[in-house]
């Protein structure tokens, strides 16, 4: 199948462009998965020290205040886990549950953009106060790592906004592509015409030589 030069530099130049961006979006997207990881995990580790921090600061052997359970018992809503502390006997203090709270909107947008197993996983700490040991907390999540609907949430707008991105920078490569390969070819195209015009026998046919390319230039003074 024979092609012309423009049609040949077009779809050379759109396939480097396609292979182009594919690559920075595939690398782009490796990079900002693995720094959300860590992101997610360092958020993970924070909470659990918040955890037990306040735990540890407000334990009495008579229990904990009302608003300690309570704003845990936030925490577990907000970001779907599941808490047990229990004292040093290991008797159960309060529990909070809710484990699959988000679970339908964390497997839709997990299975869009990153994956995070649905394994149940637990973390488990001992928790002192003034050096002597007072109880545990468990937290369970289901998944590799806990992912809050705030997180959800920024991952959606990511995966909208690269795919726009993607999109944008295809469509603007296409367009000049196009204009540059026309560019590139016209003088050669010219050239053709004028040769077959001299081959037909018109002699006097010349080419205008308004070129800034030196093989263009070059080509132009050999036909005329």
């Amino acid at each position: 199948m024979i092609l012309k030069l423009k049609t040949k530099l077009a779809m050379s130049f759109i396939l480097i462009s396609l292979i182009t961006i594919c690559l920075i979006s595939v690398i782009t997207n490796i990079a900002v998965s693995a720094e959300f990881k860590k992101h997610i995990r360092d958020k993970q580790d924070r909470r659990d020290d918040y955890f037990s921090e306040m735990l540890e600061t407000n334990y009495s052997p008579k229990g904990y205040p009302a608003w300690v359970s309570e704003k845990i018992d936030m925490y577990a809503m907000m970001d779907s886990l599941y808490i047990v502390v229990n004292d040093v006997k290991g008797n159960e203090m309060f529990k909070s549950d809710y484990l699959g709270h988000y679970a339908e909107m964390k497997d839709t947008v997990m299975s869009d953009i990153y994956h995070n197993d649905n394994k149940y996983s637990e973390k488990s700490r001992k928790l002192y106060k003034k050096g002597n040991f007072i109880g545990t907390i468990k937290i369970g999540f289901e998944g590799s790592y806990s992912i809050s609907a705030g997180d959800m949430n920024f991952l959606r707008k990511f995966n909208f906004w690269t795919f726009v991105a993607g999109f944008v920078s295809l469509m603007t490569a296409v367009f000049l592509n196009l204009f540059i390969s026309k560019s590139i070819s016209k003088p050669v195209v010219n050239a053709t015409k004028t040769a077959l015009e001299i081959r037909n026998g018109n002699t006097s046919v010349r080419i205008e030589d308004k070129e800034d390319t030196y093989e263009m230039k070059e080509l132009t003074a050999v036909i005329n």
